[in-house]
């Protein structure tokens, strides 16, 4: 079933709006359902009504306790959070540019080892030098596969010495 609770609502009340009523629905099922609709939709002017109150009451109460209170004002804007906020902005174009030009899926950039990635690039600071064709496909290559070798070799001698001493 793709649709949502709302439609769904409306099939089995069967008050057809947006699609067709479902015809096969028994009566107690259509009534309960056209009850809940018409609950909810008289329960709208009523909830706003309240949030309505709870604000002005809110302000009155915090415009009252306020009086003598001393306003704080933010952190001032420094020239230097400017530039952060437009360099992180152009670092974040420049990634998703280099995820789209590479096929690469957009679930990558939550990833924990994009998010690694990012933090140990951040922590080496200006003047990263990126990994070369021939070290991500050699060097790097070769250490990660040493090290998915070396946690299969610990897993087959622990399986070993399970079996071993299961027998």
């Amino acid at each position: 079933m793709s649709a949502g609770v709302f439609r769904v609502k409306h099939h089995l009340a069967r008050t057809s709006k947006d699609d067709e009523p479902y015809i096969s629905v028994p009566e107690e099922v259509k009534i309960g359902m056209l009850n809940l609709l018409v609950g909810a939709q008289q329960a709208k002017p009523f909830q706003k009504k309240l949030e309505c109150n709870a604000q002005i009451q809110k302000e009155a109460v915090s415009g009252a306790s306020n009086i003598f209170k001393k306003s704080r004002s933010s952190a001032p804007v420094t020239l230097n959070t400017i530039l952060k906020k437009n360099l992180r902005e152009e670092a974040c174009l420049d990634i998703c540019t280099a995820t789209y030009n590479n096929g690469i899926p957009f679930n990558f950039v939550n990833s924990d080892d994009f998010k690694k990635m990012c933090e140990l690039i951040a922590k080496h600071g200006l003047g990263f030098k990126t990994p070369s064709y021939h070290k991500c496909r050699v060097k790097c290559l070769k250490q990660k596969y040493d090290m998915i070798m070396a946690v299969v070799e610990t897993h087959k001698a622990l399986r070993k010495n399970w079996m071993h001493d299961n027998n």
